[in-house]
C-alpha cells in the first residue's frame, strides 16, 4: 500500500484498526465462498469463509428443493451454491462464527470476546434475535441499547397485530368456552363445542361477538382521524357513522372486513377441536430443550436450555375421520422421541401448534409461512416444548395462521398425520420439509420422519445460538433484510453493510 507517512502518532493504538474495519469486513465478505462442489453444494469447508449468512436462501428454499433435494443429497447438511443453471437450497448453517484474521485487538471489537454469561432461560423471540445477528443480540438484548423509536401517525403496526390476535382469541373463548392459558381436557370436549363451525352460534352471531370485543379493545376507533376511520374500515367494513350506530344497538350482522375474514377462516376450520389459546411455557415445571449428541450435525456445538414463551393456538387432531375419538388409551406415556422411526412408540393424542401473525404487507402468506418454518425457530421450540410438557402427545403438524384481508391457517405436516387432515378443514397443508430434512447421522437412503428431523434441526439451530452466546461470541453477521430492521443499526459499524448470497 502506498501513502503519505504519518506526522503525529494516533492517540490511541486502535486508531488506525478502527478506520480499517469496514474495508476489511467488506474483503473478507467479498471472499466468501461462491464455487459449488460436484454436487451443486458448497464444501463442507466453506462455513468457515462465510462472514454473514444467505438469509433469503435460508428462508426460502422450496422452490431451490425441487431442483436438488438437500434430503436425498449424498453428504448432509449442506448450504446452497449458484452454478450456471440453478441455485441450490441451503440448510441453516446458522450462527455463523466468523473466521479470525490474527489481530487480537480486532477480534475483541468483532464479537470474539471473552465474556462469559450463563444465561439458562430462552425465549424463541430473544433466540431469533441472537440467530439474525450476534452482535444485534448483543446489543439490543444483553446491553439494552437500541434507538428512540419514530412516533407515526399510523397505528404502530405490533399494536394492529395485538389487536388482531385479541379478537381472535375472544371469538375462541366466547364462542367455545375456552380460558385463555388453560387447557381444554379429553372430558370437556364431550360437553362442549369442538369447533366454531359447530357451536351453537351463526356467522351473524359470532360476527357481533367479535365487533363488541372490537369495541372494548379499540375505543380509539370512534375519533373522526384519517388513522382511526382507515382502520375501522379495514377491521369492521363500517364508516365511523355505521360504527357509532351499531354501537347504540348491538346486533348480528353479515362477516365483514378483517373481522370478517378470521370469522370465516374459523367457519371452515371444521375437523381439529382448539384446546388451549394463550398456553404458557411456565405453567408447568421447567421445560428443557435438550438434543441428542448423535442428532446434532458435527460442526455444531450446543447446550440444554430452559424454554419460555406463550403458544398462541393448540388443536386436537382425532383418530378417526368422524372426529368422535379423540384419544388412544393404548398411546405410550412417555415424552415422544425426536426420532419415531423404530422406537415403537405410539402416540395418545395428535396435536397441531399455530402460531398467530397479522400480515397487512405485500408479502404472500405462503412466504410468510415457509419463513416460520425454514428462517425462525418459534414453531420448533413450542411444537417440541408442548410434547415435553405433555408425554404422549405428538405434534403431527406446525404452521402459522396469517390474520388478515384472506385470513387462513397453514400446516406443515409430519408423515404420522392421518389421511383426514389433508381434506382441508383443518387449513392449507404443506410439506415443505419433505425433500429439506433428514437426521445428522443418516444417509441418502432414510424413511425417517422430515418433519420430525427438521424439528430436531431447528432445536440445535436455536441450542448453538444459546451456546455461542453465553460464550461471547458477538460477531456481526451484517444482511440488508436484517439490518433494515435492526433497532440498533445506528450504533453498529457494520450495519447494512451485507447481502451476501451464493
Amino acid at each position: 500500500l502506498l501513502g503519505h507517512p504519518a506526522t503525529k502518532k494516533p492517540l490511541s493504538y486502535l486508531g488506525p484498526l478502527s478506520r480499517l474495519e469496514l474495508d476489511l469486513a467488506d474483503d473478507m465478505a467479498s471472499r466468501s465462498p461462491t464455487m459449488p462442489d460436484q454436487d451443486g453444494f458448497l464444501p463442507d469447508l466453506s462455513i468457515q469463509r462465510a462472514t454473514t449468512p444467505p438469509i433469503k436462501q435460508i428462508s426460502h428454499p422450496t422452490s431451490k428443493a425441487k431442483k436438488k433435494p438437500p434430503r436425498v443429497n449424498a453428504r448432509w447438511p449442506v448450504i446452497g451454491a449458484r452454478n450456471q443453471d440453478f441455485l441450490s437450497a441451503s440448510i441453516d448453517p446458522r450462527p455463523i462464527q466468523a473466521w479470525k484474521t490474527d489481530i487480537p485487538q480486532r477480534e475483541s471489537r468483532q464479537g470474539h470476546t471473552s465474556i462469559i454469561t450463563n444465561r439458562r432461560t430462552w425465549s424463541p423471540y430473544r433466540l431469533n434475535n441472537w440467530l439474525e445477528c450476534p452482535r444485534k443480540g448483543w446489543l439490543t438484548d444483553k446491553q439494552n441499547l437500541s434507538e428512540d423509536e419514530l412516533t407515526s401517525q399510523d397505528l404502530d403496526s405490533r399494536t394492529y397485530g395485538n389487536l388482531l390476535h385479541g379478537l381472535h382469541h375472544d371469538i375462541m373463548l366466547e364462542v367455545l368456552g375456552l380460558n385463555q392459558g388453560e387447557e381444554f381436557q379429553i372430558a370437556d370436549l364431550e360437553t362442549k363445542d369442538k369447533s366454531v363451525e359447530s357451536s351453537k352460534y351463526d356467522r351473524h352471531e359470532i360476527m357481533m361477538i367479535a365487533l363488541t370485543s372490537l369495541s372494548k379493545r379499540a375505543p380509539w376507533l370512534l375519533r373522526s382521524n384519517a388513522t382511526s376511520v382507515q382502520k375501522l374500515w379495514m377491521l369492521a367494513g363500517m364508516d365511523t357513522e355505521e360504527w357509532v350506530t351499531w354501537l347504540a344497538n348491538p346486533e348480528p350482522m353479515s362477516p365483514r372486513g378483517r373481522v370478517g375474514s378470521i370469522i370465516d377462516m374459523e367457519m371452515r376450520t371444521l375437523g381439529p377441536a382448539p384446546i388451549a389459546v394463550e398456553w404458557s411455557l411456565s405453567k408447568k415445571k421447567e421445560i428443557v430443550i435438550e438434543v441428542p449428541k448423535q442428532l446434532v450435525e458435527k460442526r455444531r456445538k450446543t447446550i440444554p436450555f430452559t424454554a419460555t414463551g406463550v403458544i398462541d393456538r393448540v388443536d386436537l387432531v382425532p383418530f378417526d375421520p368422524q372426529g368422535e375419538k379423540w384419544h388412544d388409551e393404548e398411546g405410550s406415556h412417555e415424552v415422544a422421541p425426536l426420532r419415531l422411526l423404530g422406537s415403537g412408540w405410539k402416540p395418545r393424542r395428535m396435536i397441531i401448534i399455530r402460531d398467530l401473525k397479522s400480515k397487512e404487507d405485500f408479502t404472500k402468506p405462503m412466504e410468510r409461512h415457509e419463513k416460520a418454518i425454514f428462517g425462525e425457530l418459534q414453531l420448533a421450540l413450542y411444537s417440541r416444548a408442548w410434547e415435553i410438557a405433555h408425554p404422549g402427545d405428538l405434534v403431527i403438524g406446525a404452521g402459522i395462521t396469517t390474520l388478515g384481508f384472506d385470513s387462513k391457517h397453514y400446516i406443515e405436516l409430519s408423515v404420522h398425520a392421518p389421511d383426514w387432515v389433508f381434506d382441508g378443514s383443518y387449513g392449507e397443508v404443506t410439506r415443505l420439509t419433505h425433500n429439506m430434512f433428514r437426521f445428522a447421522d443418516e444417509g441418502p437412503n432414510t424413511e425417517s420422519d422430515p418433519f420430525r428431523a427438521w424439528l430436531t434441526h431447528r432445536m440445535a439451530v436455536a441450542s448453538n445460538v444459546a451456546h455461542n452466546a453465553n460464550s461471547g461470541l458477538y460477531n456481526p453477521t451484517p444482511d440488508e433484510s436484517v439490518c433494515r430492521f435492526c433497532s440498533a443499526s445506528n450504533i453498529c459499524d457494520q450495519s447494512a453493510k451485507g447481502g451476501f448470497s451464493a
